[in-house]
């Protein structure tokens, strides 16, 4: 056991007596590296979660802007089907007058060769103002119906609107033909 001894402290004299020389200046240097390496991770793990942060404040913003796209390709895809509606509604309505003003010109042309006198009497330029009439508020009708769809054209058509006397008609408003106002003034009529 003696010399178990023996050996147990000549090691251990053997550790403190190296640690005096050669090996406590290694030991000094790799206590410096590993200070130094220490504080090279503090450095990169403060620069990582920066990053980290950075990435995440990007990916949030890239949301945003996506989320942003997409509401704005549904609002155009939105805007689209409604002009491509109120083209096809107006042509639908110029399509109207045009068919309106034809008869309009045939019953006046079959006017004319029925009654030849009919041409300049007070009657024909009653049935003439009458259709103009019509022309207009259908006109009006039309316009009404795209401003009211589409707000920004109210500022476009108020000015000229207001330089003229006329005000923009509510969408709600419909123009009364010609057969709707004579069957009205017959009801007037059978009232009195």
């Amino acid at each position: 056991m003696k010399h178990l001894q023996k050996r147990n402290k000549n090691y251990r004299d053997k550790f403190l007596r190296g640690a005096e020389g050669a090996d406590l200046e290694k030991k000094q240097i790799l206590e410096e590296q590993c200070r130094a390496a220490s504080e090279t991770l503090f450095k990169k793990r403060k620069e990582v979660q920066k990053l980290n942060k950075e990435y995440d404040d990007d990916m949030r913003r890239l949301m945003e802007i996506q989320t942003k796209q997409q509401n704005f390709l549904k609002s155009n895809e939105d805007y689209s089907n409604q002009r491509e509606r109120l083209e096809k509604e107006l042509q639908d309505q110029l399509d109207k007058l045009a068919r309106a003003d034809e008869a309009k010109n045939n019953n006046l042309q079959n006017l004319i060769q029925t009654a030849p006198d009919f041409d300049g009497s007070a009657a024909s330029k009653d049935i003439l103002l009458e259709s103009e009439q019509l022309k207009t508020k259908y006109l009006l009708g039309a316009v009404g119906t795209l401003v009211n769809n589409m707000q920004d054209l109210q500022g476009l058509f108020e000015q000229p609107f207001q330089e003229i006397g006329l005000e923009i008609p509510q969408a709600s408003e419909r123009p009364e033909t010609g057969s709707s106002q004579r069957s009205r003034g017959s009801q007037d009529s059978r009232r009195n």
